[in-house]
């Protein structure tokens, strides 16, 4: 099988992924409204003449709501307000430059572990970050975590049956700076972490990373702990991914694989190709039931050789108990069984 050079397969995955991800925010803010009737979306042209966009939210801070999940745990900024504490405020400002080229390339050269970017002087250097950022405050609210995929080779970079991209980076910044201060020499450095090879990530899956996170609050199973949504790829026409679920208690030093969460219906294809993502976990008590859920949106693509798959979506849902997951998770067992897609309460997995 001829294989699509790295440069365009990279490019064609962009396409997808930013096309899939304005489409489910997109979809998703009815539901928004609907599920929290205090929130409030504001949409207004950006200051200056510039192509700048002003959105402002304000969302009721219940932590159950749905909304408060998504933009605490999507890597949004949150503002308390003084004169309504019990309210919370986000806003969206115009484009600014807050991490740039020069500054990720001298980054390159700091990044820890030694040898994690098997030379800084070739691109791609330092390929941050190739998936959505995940966001939390430090333990000790000085600043906070960024966390996101170096899309870079860092293992058998000579060899495509056996090469692996992708990692788990950590910086400690502002929301200005995400990669931390001094500039292109941060202190503490920047770290990465790539996957083991396992059961769930095989030699075949050359690429693993991720960015979306949660910190799991006080007084829950393994309280403190991050949980991260992260990404894996096997080599098809130009990919097949799958999408799962790993933890770190060492404010993401290090993580452990809690095994796949979600799957295109279909086995690998070769000649094929799908996407399922890596967007963030929300937690969510449905009102029905009084029953809190994990809720994860996705983007279901999937083609064949030559045509889509008939279950082909712009975005879909999955659930798992929140409860379990956070339980399994602290234990350090797999959280594999406990999604279920919302078409037919199917496995989410396949």
């Amino acid at each position: 099988m001829k294989t699509l050079p790295l440069s365009h397969r990279y490019i064609l995955l962009k396409f997808i992924r930013a096309h899939s991800y304005v489409l489910c925010l997109l979809a998703a803010l009815p539901f928004l409204v609907t599920v929290q009737a205090a929130a409030q979306m504001v949409v207004g042209s950006g200051p200056g003449s510039g192509p700048g966009l002003g959105v402002g939210v304000a969302a009721s801070h219940d932590i159950g709501s749905f909304s408060d999940g998504l933009f605490q745990n999507g890597g949004f900024a949150i503002e308390e307000s003084d004169s309504t504490p019990t309210q919370c405020q986000v806003r969206i400002v115009e484009n600014k430059v807050v991490a740039s080229n020069r500054e990720r390339r001298e980054v390159s050269y700091h990044v820890q572990p030694p040898g994690i970017i098997p030379d800084p002087k070739v691109w791609p250097y330092f390929a941050w970050s190739d998936t959505s950022l995940g966001v939390v405050r430090t333990r000790d609210g000085s600043g906070y975590l960024f966390f996101g995929s170096d899309g870079g080779c860092h293992e058998n970079c000579n060899d495509q049956t056996k090469w692996r991209w992708g990692s788990i980076t950590v910086s400690q910044g502002t929301l200005d700076h995400p990669l931390g201060e001094p500039l292109g020499d941060p202190n503490p450095a920047v770290y990465e972490f790539a996957f083991p090879i396992s059961a769930n990530l095989p030699a075949n899956i050359d690429y693993a990373g991720g960015g979306p996170v949660y910190r799991v609050p006080e007084k829950e199973p393994g309280a403190g702990s991050l949980i991260m949504v992260y990404h894996i790829e096997r080599n098809a026409n130009p990919l097949w991914s799958w999408t799962g679920l790993a933890k770190s208690t060492d404010e993401g030093q290090t993580w452990q694989d809690l095994g796949l969460i979600l799957s295109v219906p279909h086995a690998y294809k070769p000649h094929g190709a799908s996407d399922v993502g890596e967007n963030p976990l929300v937690p969510y008590t449905d009102p029905t039931t009084g029953q809190k859920y994990f809720y994860i949106f996705f983007p279901q693509h999937c083609w064949t050789a030559t045509a889509e798959c008939s279950d082909f979506t712009w975005i879909s849902v999955a659930r798992a108990p929140y409860e379990e997951v956070l339980t399994a998770a602290s234990a350090g067992n797999s959280v594999s069984a406990l999604f279920n897609k919302y078409y037919h309460y199917c496995p989410a997995i396949s």
